[in-house]
């Protein structure tokens, strides 16, 4: 029983989502290098380094679904507040989903599975509105001064970002490459702010 104590504690102060936000990150950076040619960071999204029939797919779709797996577990270990729980497990499995359901290849004349791409597209799309919608909750109804604060910018800039991706269509990947960015770096500070209130109401 002790041993299983120990092992949830030691899981609880795992940084899981951090290790395996660096692990996609890296991927992001190195894989367009290992991809089709023509592959421009700046034009293609994330998702057509993990696209159907495209060459080491499956590197990134893997980090996908380990990031996915770290937000469900790092939420389930951290995270008591049930509406929230109820928003990151969303984000969680929506990150596994688009791990199996991938996009179109950037090559046209490829052949792909029309229905997986629409799949991989609705499931992109709830990822970043049900984030939107989950800062925008913590921005009104938390307690935390540090966290309404830090939720309100993360949140501006990714409404921003849409935006801007919607009518800049030549710079979905880099603008993509931003929203990412900031949402990953918001949901590890978020985490940790999560650790530090539950040691204290601990003590």
């Amino acid at each position: 029983m002790l041993k299983k104590i120990n092992f949830f504690k030691k899981l609880k102060n795992c940084k899981l989502i951090l290790i395996s936000s660096i692990f996609l990150l890296i991927i992001i950076i190195i894989l367009p290098f290992f991809t089709y040619e023509g592959y421009d960071f700046i034009l293609n999204t994330v998702s057509r380094l993990g696209a159907q029939n495209t060459p080491y797919s499956i590197v990134i779709n893997t980090a996908f679904f380990i990031l996915g797996i770290s937000i469900i577990l790092e939420v389930f270990l951290n995270v008591r507040i049930k509406v929230y729980l109820f928003f990151l497990s969303l984000i969680g499995i929506g990150f596994i989903l688009i791990s199996f359901f991938n996009d179109a290849p950037i090559l046209s004349g490829l052949e792909y599975n029309v229905l997986e791409n629409q799949l991989h597209l609705i499931f992109a799309y709830s990822i970043y509105f049900v984030s939107v919608l989950f800062l925008l909750t913590i921005t009104i109804f938390d307690k935390s001064n540090i966290k309404k604060l830090l939720s309100f910018i993360t949140g501006i800039n990714l409404s921003i970002f849409g935006i801007v991706i919607y009518n800049f269509q030549n710079y979905a990947g880099l603008i993509e490459r931003f929203i990412l960015f900031f949402s990953l770096v918001w949901l590890i500070i978020f985490i940790e702010i999560q650790r530090k209130e539950n040691r204290k109401a601990l003590k």
